[in-house]
């Protein structure tokens, strides 16, 4: 099972459509914020895809959408905690929201916010919460970034794809 993680498009529907387009086998389209206009536009065009979406600081603003703040759910043997992380205060730790993770009893806690691509893990208790962050499919500085998630029958795997234009370059 192939999942694609978006988050922090801020408008830039164009390289989630791309990345889309690319990935055929992904059925399930997950996106953590700030941009639920453009989750909303491609929707339409991949009516065979699920997509699953949570606000971020910035859909209040530009967006009438209704979505959760947090997504609990599973997928592929795996529980989540999808946030955009800013109710979290993730731009200065990722404690609280790990701990939040850990009290509803997700495996993975998925996250934006900061714009900065993660993957790693943080013991609360005797919980150890995977935490992984696309990072901004929208950065305008050449860091545009998503994540992809394959589940498998022994296990998973995150990573980070780099958008890319015709000639290699970041976009």
């Amino acid at each position: 099972m192939e999942i694609l993680i978006f988050s922090d498009s801020h408008g830039n529907a164009s390289r989630m459509r791309k990345v889309i387009a690319e990935h055929p086998n992904a059925k399930h389209i997950l996106f953590c914020g700030d941009g639920l206009k453009d989750i909303a536009s491609l929707e339409a065009e991949f009516p065979k895809r699920i997509f699953l979406s949570v606000k971020g600081n910035c859909d209040g603003w530009f967006s009438t959408l209704e979505e959760p703040d947090e997504r609990v759910f599973p997928l592929g043997g795996l529980r989540f905690l999808m946030t955009h992380g800013h109710t979290y205060g993730v731009k200065g730790s990722y404690g609280v929201a790990a701990a939040q993770a850990a009290k509803l009893e997700a495996d993975i806690l998925l996250f934006g916010h900061t714009h900065i691509p993660f993957d790693g893990y943080l013991a609360v208790g005797d919980q150890r919460i995977h935490m992984f962050n696309p990072g901004s499919i929208g950065a305008r500085d050449g860091d545009a970034s998503y994540g992809v998630l394959t589940i498998q029958e022994n296990g998973y795997l995150f990573s980070h794809g780099y958008f890319k234009d015709r000639k290699g370059k970041l976009t």
